[in-house]
C-alpha cells in the first residue's frame, strides 16, 4: 500500500516540540514542453514534493549527477535524446540505478518493449492530477 504523506512536522519523542519539517521528496521532471513541466511541477509542489525541471535529456543527466532525486518523471518523445535513452543511461549509473523512474508518453504505442524493464511505471499522457499524485506516491513507496 502506498505511503501517505500527511505529517508536515517531525516531533521529538515526547511529542511536544516540533523540530524541522520532513524533507520533501525531490523529483526530477524531464519534458521538452515548458507548459507541461510548469503544470506538473505546480501539481507536485502542491502535493508536498520538491521539483527540479529539465527541458532535455542532456540537462537531466547533468542534474542527476549533481543532485540526489527520490524519483524521476520523464517524457518519452523529446528532440535530441529521447526518454528511452535517458532512462537507459540513468539505469546504467550506480547512483541512479535504483531510483524510481516514471516514463510518460502521449504515444504509448511507440515505446520499445525493451524499455519496460527499466521503468518503475508508465504514465500515459494526458493524465489527471490525481493519477500523477498516485503514481508518484506509489513510485516513492518502492524507493
Amino acid at each position: 500500500m502506498p505511503r501517505l504523506f500527511t505529517d508536515d512536522l517531525v516531533a521529538v519523542e515526547d511529542g511536544n516540540y516540533p523540530i524541522s519539517p520532513k524533507p520533501k521528496p525531490k523529483i526530477l521532471i524531464i519534458d521538452d514542453d515548458d507548459g507541461v513541466r510548469e503544470i506538473v511541477s505546480m501539481l507536485l509542489d502542491q502535493q508536498g514534493f520538491e521539483t527540479v525541471e529539465a527541458a532535455d535529456g542532456k540537462t537531466a543527466l547533468r542534474l542527476a549527477a549533481e543532485i540526489h532525486f527520490n524519483a524521476v518523471l520523464c517524457d518519452n518523445l523529446m528532440p535530441g535524446m529521447c526518454g528511452t535513452e535517458v532512462v537507459t543511461r540513468l539505469r546504467a549509473r550506480p547512483d541512479t540505478a535504483h531510483t524510481p523512474i516514471i516514463l510518460s508518453s502521449g504515444r504509448m504505442d511507440t515505446l520499445d518493449e525493451s524499455i519496460l524493464d527499466f521503468c518503475t511505471y508508465l504514465l500515459p499522457k494526458p493524465f489527471l492530477p490525481r493519477e500523477l499524485a498516485a503514481v508518484m506516491t506509489a513510485a516513492l513507496a518502492t524507493d
